[in-house]
């Protein structure tokens, strides 16, 4: 088995004037993500805060490298710093090609961690980690949409996960 890579990254969101052009920028960049994802057989998830992107990207080094330089290239990222790439044994997010944690009314928090998240603190990097994580786990026990510390898990009816095995009887 070939080592998995999981990279864990923050960047400044492009600024809108309105908040429909916010969304639909967003709805572009999972589609495109998750159709990408699914070629390159790259899992993970993505938190959309109000002024930062804070995704987590598990595949093959070399798949994650390409995804990386796509990202750089995009002008809706600007100020794209990685928090953390390591190899993994096993992914977190096996099942999802690019999961989406949009925050809810309850935000701020998350907002006010994503730009310590984006200078490397190391707890608040760790706790939006855990967030993605938790928000996941809520999904896979079959709760249609996640309230979870004041976030939301959208876009998970179906093109954003990757076929799940059958289990075992």
């Amino acid at each position: 088995m070939s080592a998995i890579c999981r990279l864990l990254y923050a960047s400044k969101a492009q600024a809108f004037a309105h908040a429909r052009h916010r969304l639909l920028a967003r709805s572009s960049i999972l589609t495109i993500s998750r159709m990408n994802n699914r070629a390159s057989d790259i899992t993970g998830a993505l938190l959309c805060g109000s002024s930062y992107f804070f995704q987590l990207l598990e595949g093959s080094s070399d798949a994650i490298n390409a995804t990386m330089l796509r990202i750089h290239r995009d002008h809706r990222h600007s100020s794209i710093a990685t928090l953390q790439r390591t190899s993994i044994q096993q992914r977190e997010f096996s099942y999802l090609s690019m999961a989406e944690i949009g925050l809810g009314g309850q935000g701020t928090w998350v907002d006010n961690l994503l730009p310590l998240a984006h200078q490397g603190h190391g707890p608040a990097v760790e706790s939006l980690h855990m967030l993605l994580l938790r928000c996941a786990q809520d999904e896979f026990d079959n709760e249609p949409v996640v309230q979870s510390a004041g976030s939301r898990m959208r876009g998970v009816a179906g093109e954003a996960f990757h076929s799940r095995p059958a289990l075992a009887s």
